[in-house]
């Protein structure tokens, strides 16, 4: 960089026709009416699970012109406006995702959270605003009120002038409904016995293999996450002449849960990998050998955990086992 360059790099000129201390002007008015302004659910359904996580698909879509002319373009500014508001008193939804302790109510988050599935839907689907000089712009709404939401959008103008969807005839608001979170009898969870699976130590003489799933109308709600697990491992003592007892662990995806602490067991996981059932829990029960360095000197009643669903639910599961000298785990 020769010297005369470098100086003006670092001191550039002044721009020409800017004045400071003067107040800006009011941004021209690039368009005057609305022939379309829409809110409507591009994917169908409009009922979700009032669990504050499990979203709903809300699309505005948005066509303006100017004098009662031709149709014209929505500068960005202007298209970043647009937002979901109660229908009636025209307040704001809130911008953010719910957290513990918050108020109930409805919000939205501009991206899709993947984690979690709407609800089946098979009616019909409203086709939207089309043509040429359509702007739209997605919300994804989720809920922890009981009651629904009669919704419609704004925009705001560059002069400041807002605008209102429900002041259009056609698609101008859109109700969403919401219901309670799921709550599943003991009959909905199977938990199964699959087998056994290879795996011999001096510690572990076999491993057994079940399969925990919840069937809802003969369709699988698909087990995405162990939030909560007491105790870390299920333990059981043994009257069984060649072993000391019984532990279990459980996976999702073959990852074990995260242990609250460290315990004296060698724990089967390289196994849980090639026992992934997608959408449900895999427990591996370890047989303890005599002898071994695995300590069994106490044991649990039941084993406690809280399973999150596809559809952003919770659900409590309590396992036991029999008192066979040969346990089975059962759902309590």
């Amino acid at each position: 960089m020769d010297a005369e360059f470098e100086q003006e790099f670092n001191n550039p000129a002044p721009m020409h026709g800017v004045q400071e201390n003067v107040a800006p002007t009011p941004a021209a008015v690039t368009w005057t009416d609305i022939t379309d302004f829409q809110v409507y659910a591009p994917e169908g359904g409009t009922t979700l699970y009032a669990n504050g996580k499990q979203q709903l698909k809300v699309r505005v879509s948005i066509r303006v012109k100017y004098k009662g002319l031709a149709t014209v373009e929505l500068d960005e500014q202007t298209l970043s406006t647009l937002t979901l508001v109660e229908s009636g008193t025209g307040t704001p939804l809130v911008h953010d995702r719910f957290n513990p302790g918050d108020p109930i109510g409805w919000r939205y988050v501009l991206e899709r959270n993947e984690t979690f599935k709407s609800l089946p839907y098979q009616g019909p689907i409203v086709a939207g605003v089309e043509g040429a000089k359509v702007y739209s712009r997605d919300f994804y709404v989720s809920t922890t009120a009981s009651t629904s939401i009669l919704l419609s959008a704004s925009v705001t103008r560059s002069d400041g002038t807002m605008f209102y969807s429900e002041a259009i005839k056609t698609h101008g608001r859109m109700t969403l409904n919401s219901v309670p979170p799921a709550v599943y009898s003991h009959n909905q969870f199977q938990l199964a016995l699959i087998g056994k699976t290879p795996y011999e130590s001096k510690n572990i003489s076999k491993v057994e293999v079940y399969r925990l799933r919840l069937i809802v109308d003969q369709h699988q709600v698909d087990i995405l996450k162990i939030d909560s697990l007491y105790p870390g491992v299920f333990l059981r003592k043994s009257s069984h002449p060649d072993y000391l007892g019984f532990y279990t662990s459980a996976y999702i995806n073959g990852e074990e849960y995260p242990f609250a602490e460290l315990l004296p067991f060698e724990m089967p996981h390289a196994r849980a990998k090639y026992h992934n059932y997608p959408g449900a829990v895999t427990f591996l029960m370890s047989y303890a050998k005599k002898g071994g360095h695995s300590q069994i000197r106490t044991e649990q009643d039941a084993w406690s955990m809280v399973l999150l669903d596809m559809y952003g639910n919770t659900h409590a599961v309590i396992v036991k086992a029999s008192e066979h000298s040969l346990p089975e785990l059962r759902l309590s």
